[in-house]
């Protein structure tokens, strides 16, 4: 297979798993599957020889699906690799303010509500930065989901 097709692959899985992540009325079987949909389209875009921004945006998704599973340990090394790399590369716009909502999910899905709070402030601390005024509303929209999660 060469990077071309792994480059498709990874598009594609990732864009499956978003499908799941939209279905409110997933089963436990939609879950296992929505999560084997989310490490298929990470390491095909490894195999791709993808930037690092689909590499990290890869660890973004993985952070995302293991937090709304509740599976705490996953969400949190997906969304500590996800945010150190996001930094590491001076990456900002919605991409910084992702990787502070994974770490807040993160940190909420292992119960966290202190740390999780901290960095869901500093999601919205980074709405600033954000270009678009429609990936600025997007992005608060998802914050004010979770944050309403929180509490």
């Amino acid at each position: 297979m060469n990077q071309d097709q792994h480059k498709e692959l990874g598009i594609a899985y990732f864009n499956k798993t978003w499908e799941y992540l939209d279905n409110p009325h997933r089963s436990e079987a939609d879950n296992q599957t929505m999560l084997h949909y989310a490490h298929a389209s990470r390491l095909h875009w490894e195999l791709s020889g993808a930037p690092i921004l689909n590499r990290i945006r890869g660890d973004w998704m993985l952070a995302n699906v293991y937090g709304r599973l509740g599976m705490s340990e996953g969400a949190m090394r997906f969304a500590e690799q996800c945010l150190n790399d996001t930094l590491q590369e001076g990456i900002g716009d919605f991409d910084l303010v992702f990787a502070y909502e994974a770490m807040a999910r993160a940190h909420y899905a292992g119960g966290d509500q202190r740390d999780a709070k901290s960095y869901l402030k500093k999601a919205y601390d980074g709405l600033n930065q954000v270009s678009s005024q429609d990936d600025r509303h997007y992005c608060k929209t998802v914050l004010d989901a979770l944050k309403n999660d929180i509490g």
